[in-house]
């Protein structure tokens, strides 16, 4: 059963059960919460006395909650998150347990697609910075929003550089308008990406915010290396690129 239960194998574990053999610990337990085998769990809760370890409730309800928020499955979400778990399970030796709820759990990373119903189910859990990284990778602008108006995580910088490369315009106006980004951005960095694009629009808006003492520098490095790089046909369009800009805005 031990070996079964990791398998996902439940027949296999009722005939074992049957057969009288014995072949059964709390490892049974342990490893169908393990890969979120809620049934198989049950099953042997109901018809076997050997039981799991205290770690087994928090492993089955994590992991069954990150493929229920990856597919998308509202009601088992609503369900599982009503399960109070062990906090750091993997680190305990069955004293001193603290129990958690939503609201004090490690930080979740949101990835389930555009779903924004799923997110606002998760609204009481913690997030990263990942969440709307992944939102802008995937180019799923309404979760973009929704990310910034209802949490506070933001995004890191990598979701600056991920807009730019994959030209969306607008996930990328979004973002430095709303000032989503934590930490610095580099956005020198994203005119030479946006350049490598072949993006006028998008290098356009980068340049815009550049300090305005910094242009005149940047703007011929920019040139010399699209020059060495062979873009050409871009090296022509920065050179008729206007600079007097506000920052984080349009054209003045």
């Amino acid at each position: 059963m031990d070996i079964a239960a990791p398998l996902g194998d439940l027949d296999t574990i009722k005939l074992l059960h049957h057969s009288g053999i014995k072949c059964c610990t709390v490892d049974a337990m342990n490893k169908a919460a393990a890969i979120g085998r809620i049934d198989i769990a049950e099953w042997l809760h109901i018809h076997r006395t050997e039981g799991c370890s205290e770690n087994a409730i928090t492993t089955c309800t994590m992991n069954g909650l990150s493929t229920s928020v990856y597919i998308g499955d509202v009601e088992m979400i609503k369900y599982l998150i009503t399960i109070p778990v062990l906090e750091n399970p993997h680190h305990s030796n069955g004293g001193h347990k603290t129990i958690l709820m939503p609201s004090n759990l490690q930080p979740l990373v949101i990835f389930c697609g555009n779903r924004i119903d799923v997110v606002e189910i998760l609204r009481d859990f913690c997030a990263t910075t990942k969440a709307m990284d992944r939102a802008v990778s995937n180019g799923h602008f309404e979760m973009i929003k929704y990310l910034h108006i209802h949490r506070k995580e933001g995004c890191s910088t990598d979701a600056y550089s991920s807009a730019v490369k994959t030209n969306r315009l607008d996930n990328f106006k979004y973002l430095v308008i709303n000032d989503c980004g934590r930490g610095s951005v580099d956005y020198e960095k994203l005119c030479m990406d946006a350049a490598g694009c072949n993006n006028i629009d998008m290098l356009q808006f980068c340049t815009y915010q550049i300090h305005e003492e910094n242009i005149t520098i940047f703007k011929q490095r920019m040139i010399c290396d699209m020059t060495s790089s062979g873009f050409m046909k871009l090296k022509a369009l920065v050179a008729q690129l206007r600079f007097s800009k506000s920052r984080k805005g349009e054209e003045t």
